[in-house]
C-alpha cells in the first residue's frame, strides 16, 4: 500500500516500538542533519565505514569484520605480536583499560605454556603478552590510533581510588593483591 511518510512511520512505530529506521547516505552533513531530525534513526555511511576498515588495515592490523554500534564502527582486529611490539610484555589488562578496547580472543605464541593451545576467548588479564601472541580485539578507530601511538586512554597518575575500611585480614590481602594486579605494583606497595 502507498502509504504518506509520516504513515508509514507511524504504523511501523505502532507494530514495533523498538523498531529502528536506518538510512544509508553517502553525505556526512546531511547525516548530521538527519540525526537531529529523527535522533532514534541511524545513519550509515558506508564509504566512512570502508574507509575506517582501510585506515585500520594500512596501520598493520588485521580487520576480522566491522560493525556499526550507535555512531561508531566497531572493529574486530586482531594484532600478531613480534619482538620490540609495544604491547610485547604488558599485560591484557594493560591493553583494555590502558587502550579502552576489549579483548575478545588470545592465541598464545608456541611454547608460552599454553601446550597446544588453539585460543582462548576472553582471555585472562593477567597473561603477559609475548612475541608470537595473536589477540582479538573489538576498537574503535580512535582505540586503534591510541595504541598505534602509545597513547593511553587513561593515565595511571590520574586515577583514584577510595576503598571503603575493612573488617577482616583477610579482606585487606585481598583487596591489596587486586590493587596490585590492576595497578602494576608491588603487593608491599598495594
Amino acid at each position: 500500500a502507498n502509504l504518506a511518510d509520516g504513515q508509514a512511520r507511524r504504523l511501523t512505530h505502532a507494530l514495533n516500538p523498538d523498531c529502528r529506521l536506518v538510512i544509508r547516505t553517502d553525505e556526512q552533513r546531511l547525516a548530521e542533519h538527519l540525526a537531529d531530525l529523527l535522533p532514534r534513526a541511524e545513519s550509515i555511511m558506508p564509504y566512512q565505514v570502508a574507509a575506517d576498515a582501510f585506515v585500520a588495515s594500512a596501520l598493520g592490523e588485521r580487520v576480522h569484520a566491522l560493525f556499526r554500534l550507535g555512531q561508531r564502527t566497531i572493529l574486530l582486529a586482531e594484532f600478531q605480536f613480534v619482538a620490540g611490539d609495544s604491547l610485547v610484555g604488558l599485560r591484557i589488562g594493560e591493553v583494555i583499560y590502558g587502550f579502552a578496547v576489549v579483548a575478545v580472543a588470545l592465541v598464545p605464541a608456541p611454547g608460552d605454556g599454553a601446550q597446544g593451545a588453539s585460543s582462548v576467548t576472553l582471555p585472562d588479564i593477567d597473561h603477559r603478552l609475548v612475541a608470537g601472541d595473536r589477540l582479538l580485539l573489538l576498537s574503535t578507530m580512535d582505540g586503534l590510533r591510541r595504541i598505534e601511538n602509545g597513547q593511553r586512554a587513561l593515565l595511571p597518575d590520574t586515577w583514584v581510588l577510595e576503598i571503603p575500611p575493612l573488617l577482616m585480614s583477610e579482606q585487606r590481602f585481598e583487596a591489596a593483591h587486586l590493587l596490585a594486579r590492576f595497578a602494576s605494583m608491588s603487593l608491599a606497595e598495594a
